[in-house]
């Protein structure tokens, strides 16, 4: 089985994304594991290997079959310049695909809102605050679907949310994923008040 997995990523097989030979052992990060192993939580998988004395391919399978699967990696291969450019393209919008399974968590989940405030319109200044805030709302809701949100306008549900443009910030980390964000001092949503002064109601007004 060795074998044929190591052939298959040195080949690849059609339809499969193979991270190992676009980003190479050097740039995938382990994050967590099921079992909150600190040994290997934030180094590379080449650093793991070398520190356990195998290649790393043998290393990465004997890590995933001890952890059940359970293995959650930071994947270093992006490059900061095509995020920006993508960014600011007109057709793109701006969401997170952070998972909410425990221990599985990515500190896109909690941080990627604020970090676009932060970091894309208030440090960088590379889009205007309400160019940002249509690429998060209004403009995700018209390329869904999704009827009566995403603007304030009479008739619309009640979605509205009050921040500090100076302080609005994400906190989460690699090490601290499951920070929240600061700044975000009232969300109303439909209607009802679902964080006020920033601490978050225990009350569920979302809807299907």
């Amino acid at each position: 089985a060795y074998e044929r997995i190591a052939g298959d990523l040195q080949d690849g097989i059609l339809g499969w994304e193979n991270l190992v030979k676009s980003c190479g052992y050097d740039r995938l990060v382990v994050v967590r594991t099921g079992s909150r192993d600190g040994t290997v939580q934030g180094k590379t998988l080449r650093q793991v290997a070398k520190e356990r004395g195998t290649e790393p391919l043998r290393s990465l399978l004997e890590l995933l079959v001890r952890e059940q699967g359970e293995v959650n990696v930071k994947i270093m291969g992006m490059c900061a310049q095509d995020v920006q450019r993508i960014l600011l393209d007109e057709a793109a919008v701006i969401g997170s695909d952070g998972l909410y399974a425990p221990g599985a968590t990515h500190p896109r989940k909690n941080g990627t809102f604020g970090r676009i405030i932060r970091d894309f319109v208030g440090e960088q200044k590379l889009l205007p605050m309400e160019k940002a805030i249509w690429k998060m709302t209004g403009r995700t809701a018209e390329i869904f679907g999704i009827s009566h949100r995403g603007v304030l306008k009479t008739g619309n549900f009640a979605d509205v949310l009050a921040f500090h443009p100076e302080k609005f910030r994400d906190r989460a980390d690699y090490e601290h994923p499951e920070r929240f964000a600061v700044g975000m001092d009232e969300v109303i949503l439909n209607g009802k008040l679902a964080i006020r002064e920033g601490i978050l109601s225990k009350n569920k007004y979302g809807c299907v």
